[in-house]
């Protein structure tokens, strides 16, 4: 869930809002914020925790599957995502699409260059495991570069359908933005919008 920005929004427009969080942090920065302290947290991996109740919503977005690096763990996230959903419940995925990406090997490329400061982007792509590896480089005028990295499990769309099947879930659609725009095959961003029979 991150610091809020997609939870946050939505107090006061639902009656309940409880968020699944891996890092302390980010639950502190949480319930720093304006109305931080109406929205329930729990602390945990959101394959692995069961809170014992069901929803009508659960969402799992900025990437937050592709974070799960093997398909078995992912699969886990769909069935506990599934226990927490009142049949009609939705499950709102957003991923990025390797459709929408050219994945080869390995690259170093220039993001964005500005006077003082320049940003990079490494990346290597492992296909046989479907990982993609990223470090994103922040260089400044006489300053210690900053560097963040991530690893992300790239899922083909026909291998999400089948882990919400696996789930009791089915497909309902598939979204390039929030504005509802149905995606393309080659969207670099979808949210794949799952309903449970």
């Amino acid at each position: 869930v991150g610091v809020g920005r997609h939870a946050l929004p939505l107090v006061g427009k639902c009656s309940s809002i409880e968020v699944i969080e891996r890092h302390k942090e980010m639950l502190a920065k949480l319930e720093q914020q304006p109305n931080g302290d109406k929205i329930v947290t729990h602390l945990g991996d959101p394959a692995d925790v069961r809170l014992g109740k069901t929803f009508d919503l659960v969402f799992n977005l900025a990437l937050e599957i592709q974070t799960i690096l093997t398909v078995d763990k992912q699969q886990e996230f769909f069935f506990r995502a599934s226990e927490h959903l009142k049949p009609g419940g939705f499950l709102v995925i957003e991923c990025m699409n390797p459709s929408g990406y050219q994945l080869a090997g390995q690259r170093v490329h220039i993001m964005r260059i500005i006077p003082g400061e320049v940003t990079l982007s490494c990346e290597v792509y492992h296909p046989d495991k479907q990982i993609f590896t990223q470090a994103l480089v922040f260089l400044k005028d006489r300053q210690a570069p900053d560097v963040y990295t991530a690893a992300l499990r790239w899922n083909e769309r026909s291998e999400l359908v089948q882990l919400g099947r696996n789930a009791g879930l089915e497909l309902a659609e598939i979204w390039q933005n929030w504005d509802g725009v149905p995606a393309e095959r080659n969207s670099p961003m979808c949210i794949h919008v799952f309903q449970k029979s």
